[in-house]
């Protein structure tokens, strides 16, 4: 008997179909494991943004002080606004800052007092971008407390403003399970009353 050995025209088309797609799933892999990675560096720098944000927003308020101008400490006081004045750079000049939503974006400005009398002109201003992964929607940022820790209503009497609480969500990949909630509650040292 004579045996010829190869393949047959089916055999090399069912090898041909099964590499080629064994090739599309190791491809489909490798996307879906880069999409993962990008989508877990940008969590990671959103949540470390919104992190550092909170911790600087934090710090700030607890050293908040009248202005170079006279001003009280608080200007305006909003659950999704503030305006007030601290020392930022540890120069010794008092700056204002207001932090405000526009957009869907969580935003600071920071102007310099220039002058005598100081004065506080909008040519001297700086806005920032906090968060662009702002995700508060109809959650007040800011919730304000009297010195017996009683809420105050917005926007809040500034006299009476002795403690405040940080309220920040974030989430760049806009899913609700996952979003990340950062909170700090801050007393105003300034404003501090022994009882």
């Amino acid at each position: 008997m004579n045996k010829k050995s190869g393949f047959t025209i089916l055999e090399v088309i069912i090898s041909g179909v099964f590499i080629v797609v064994l090739g599309m799933g190791i491809l489909g892999l490798q996307s879906i494991i880069g999409q993962s990675q990008l989508v877990s560096m940008n969590s990671f720098h959103s949540v470390s943004g919104a992190t550092e944000a909170v911790s600087v927003l934090s710090r700030e308020l607890r050293t908040a002080r009248r202005g170079e101008d006279g001003s009280f400490t608080f200007e305006y006081a909003n659950d999704q606004e503030i305006i007030f004045f601290a020392d930022t750079n540890a120069n010794g000049t008092t700056e204002k800052l207001h932090y405000f939503v526009e957009g869907g974006i969580l935003k600071k400005t920071i102007t310099e007092a220039t002058g005598t009398p100081a004065q506080y002109l909008a040519d001297n201003q700086q806005t920032k971008i906090i968060t662009q992964h702002f995700k508060n929607t109809g959650q007040p940022i800011f919730t304000y407390f009297d010195l017996n820790n009683n809420v105050l209503p917005t926007p809040a009497d500034l006299n009476s403003i002795k403690m405040i609480k940080i309220y920040i969500r974030t989430n760049p990949v806009n899913n609700p399970s996952t979003d990340y909630v950062l909170q700090s509650q801050v007393q105003i040292r300034t404003l501090k009353e022994d009882i």
